[in-house]
């Protein structure tokens, strides 16, 4: 990106764009950059649903009271923290796949459990959201690093912001 902002500085903004349409074409030519892009919005649109619908699922389906709702969050939260700073380092070692597949695996088991666990099972829902605070940056980062090492170097700073606005286009109705 700060290179290609040296390599275009002073030039209008329609000339900058006018190669756009050719970045466009190289990107829709990638498979490997289609499914990346597949799976950030997949992952957008997840992520979404979880923020709107998790409180409303724990307090009418699964009867958690609202003074110990925000203790699911925080047990993700610090589950996410902790994962990232013991797990993530050993993680990078292995092949992008691996970790990938282990995150998104998480992330349906979670939702899974989350979907059939009975009312008041609170060490369940506690279960599914540490599932899930492993799973999300193992998924998240992995994803990330897909789209960095799918595209070329030389137009990566285009194709990953043409990348990222259709994501949001995409996950814009949710």
């Amino acid at each position: 990106g700060i290179v290609r902002m040296r390599e275009t500085k002073g030039q209008p903004l329609w000339a900058v764009l006018s190669g756009t349409p050719q970045v466009l074409k190289q990107l829709l030519r990638s498979p490997a950059t289609l499914i990346t892009g597949g799976l950030l919005v997949v992952m957008g649109i997840y992520r979404i649903i979880q923020r709107t619908f998790w409180s409303i699922l724990a307090t009418q389906k699964l009867l958690v009271p609202e003074a110990y709702l925000a203790l699911y969050p925080f047990a993700r939260s610090i589950t996410t923290l902790l994962f990232f700073f013991l797990v993530m380092p050993r993680v990078r070692k292995l092949d992008t796949r691996t970790p990938l597949l282990l995150g998104l695996l998480g992330l349906i088991a979670s939702q899974a459990i989350l979907i059939v666990i009975p009312a008041q099972s609170y060490l369940l829902l506690l279960l599914t959201t540490i599932i899930e605070g492993c799973s999300l940056p193992l998924a998240s980062t992995h994803i990330e690093k897909l789209a960095v090492i799918t595209v070329d170097a030389q137009e990566r700073a285009r194709i990953i912001a043409i990348l990222y606005t259709v994501v949001l286009v995409c996950t814009s109705p949710f």
